[in-house]
């Protein structure tokens, strides 16, 4: 605690004087963050918004695919051979 002391004798200023600049500045960076985590919210919920989107494309084009590709069977009344 005397070090404290008289390190605000030798810079001739108060406990006041040291803290208020660190108060201000900790505001300063908690509405900094409160800015960016906004920011970054939206960023985060746009790309799952684009990734469900090209899922579900996908999903469609799969489908799509399934209905198309599947061949009949031939008809089992066709004689192949003599058994």
């Amino acid at each position: 605690m005397s070090a404290t002391l008289a390190l605000l004798d030798m810079l001739d200023c108060t406990m006041g004087d040291l803290v208020e600049p660190i108060a201000a500045a900790e505001a300063v960076k908690k509405s900094k963050k409160a800015a960016d985590g906004g920011d970054f919210r939206a960023q985060a919920i746009a790309r799952l918004a684009a990734q469900r989107e090209k899922i579900t494309r996908l999903h469609r084009a799969a489908d799509e695919d399934a209905r198309t590709s599947i061949t009949r069977l031939p008809r089992r009344n066709a004689i192949i051979g003599s058994c």
